[in-house]
């Protein structure tokens, strides 16, 4: 009974330990960007060896235009998450498509002042980065 006791104690100061470092060591495509928190006995944890195809959908703009777009931030949500529980890159095929009165926040900070009286395009950090971290962003063609 002590021996297992022990074992239990040393298993768990190792884990506590070794948390933080692991951590460190969990390097997320977009450093500033959210990332889903975690839910004690979550059932639906994504698994490292599945590829994951998914599309996110920009159809609005977001509520001011010196706001960013909350679908990005969703996609940057989506993809940190999935770094952080160690789905490798390449199984993370991230797309956004942008359509109706999305359109104008995929626009380059010039065209963006110009359309909006000076202010400068909130999005495109965010979209920098996301592109850097290889996702995939492509404007309907009716838009």
């Amino acid at each position: 009974m002590k021996k297992r006791a022990v074992l239990v104690a040393g298993v768990f100061v190792l884990v506590v330990w070794s948390s933080p470092l692991l951590a460190q060591g969990t390097a997320l495509p977009i450093p500033d960007g959210p990332v889903a928190q975690d839910i004690p006995g979550a059932k639906e944890i994504p698994d490292a060896k599945t590829e994951y195809k998914v599309l996110f959908d920009v159809g609005q703009a977001a509520p001011k235009d010196t706001d960013v777009n909350p679908m990005l931030l969703a996609t940057a949500r989506y993809l940190n998450t999935l770094a952080k529980v160690g789905v490798p890159p390449e199984h993370r095929k991230i797309a956004v498509v942008f359509h109706q009165g999305g359109t104008d926040i995929i626009m380059n900070n010039d065209a963006y002042k110009a359309r909006y009286k000076g202010q400068d395009n909130p999005n495109v950090k965010l979209i920098q980065q996301l592109k850097k971290a290889g996702v995939e962003f492509h404007v309907c063609g009716q838009a």
